[in-house]
């Protein structure tokens, strides 16, 4: 192992890390600004578009591993993203925040719903990985949830249960009509970004883990996961200091379960994914993302709230995760 080799292509995973993060910065912006053009509630709107727009750098980076056959780089910045966005996301969100307050009916019925898609692709891999049917399933799963988010939001709720998808389409259209020329190209400049970055941080990401010598599921399940991450981080920051505890809880639900349908389902589809029955890390990530849900929803039961003090509790457990796993390894 060559040091100078691991330092640079640390270096390196970090500035890709970096434009990625801008990139998808750049996509948020003009989503924002269609936003305020629109009377979609904000648990709606972050649910479906923000949501997806913050897990880009999940989307972008798993698709290229897909395609240069990196599959379980693929898998590890989805565990690794989930693990951290019920952990150390929403840890540090109730922290820096003062607490994330529960609105509406969200523990009743928002979090078990996110929870039964979310689980699908942590079921189905223990038979050993996802083939493309199961993308095509993990896909329509994806696209039920969030027509029937749709459907149960009261500013809807009349409209899109006779007709979803002729409502959904014409809200689309007004979107598409109140697109200015220079959001386009802002859009288009921070795609191009994730292009890019992603592309880097993958063949960076499999040349690390060879130099230090572990898998590249370790790779991608901590050293890029939590870069991924960020997006999610500086949202919901700046959601809760405005008191849009809407906002950050849709954004929460909708990236997890956009990690595990949507862009599992799109990695899959291009080159399904293995999991070999040695392969423990997996394993070890699935009951942790379980541990840190329970825990998080368990929270937000008691008092309605996510204090600072859970928060706390919330990192700790991503912490102690990143030190076991290291230690295994």
């Amino acid at each position: 192992m060559s040091f100078i080799a691991v330092l640079t292509n640390i270096a390196l995973l970090g500035v890709a890390i970096f434009f990625l993060v801008q990139g998808t910065s750049l996509m948020i912006r003009s989503l924002n600004r269609i936003s305020r053009s629109t009377n979609v509630e904000l648990f709606v709107l972050t649910g479906f578009f923000s949501a997806v727009a913050t897990s880009m750098p999940e989307l972008f980076v798993s698709v290229s591993s897909a395609l240069s056959g990196n599959q379980n780089m693929a898998l590890g910045v989805v565990l690794g993203s989930n693990i951290a966005n019920v952990t150390f996301v929403a840890g540090t969100v109730a922290i820096l925040g003062g607490g994330i307050s529960v609105v509406g009916d969200f523990v009743k019925r928002d979090v078990l719903k996110a929870f039964g898609v979310v689980v699908f692709p942590l079921i189905w891999l223990i038979d050993g990985g996802l083939s493309r049917l199961d993308g095509v399933l993990l896909i329509l799963a994806f696209l039920v949830y969030h027509i029937t988010v749709f459907q149960n939001k009261h500013k809807y709720h009349h409209h899109l249960k006779s007709k979803p998808f002729v409502n959904i389409g014409k809200w689309i259209h007004s979107f598409d009509a109140g697109y200015q020329k220079m959001q386009i190209g802002w859009f288009v400049v921070g795609l191009m970004l994730l292009l890019f970055a992603s592309d880097v941080i993958v063949q960076v990401g499999t040349d690390l883990a060879t130099e230090l010598g572990i898998p590249v599921l370790i790779v991608g399940l901590f050293f890029v996961a939590l870069g991924t991450s960020l997006p999610e981080v500086a949202f919901e920051i700046k959601a809760i200091r405005n008191k849009q505890f809407g906002v950050v809880l849709g954004d929460l639900l909708g990236s997890l379960v956009a990690n595990s349908t949507l862009i599992l389902g799109v990695t899959s589809l291009i080159s399904p994914i293995t999991v070999f029955s040695s392969e423990m890390t997996y394993f070890n990530s699935a009951m942790v993302f379980l541990l840190g849900f329970f825990l998080l929803w368990s929270f937000m039961k008691s008092k309605l709230r996510v204090s600072p003090l859970e928060g706390a509790v919330l990192i700790g457990v991503y912490f102690l995760f990143l030190v076991l796993e290291v230690g295994v390894i």
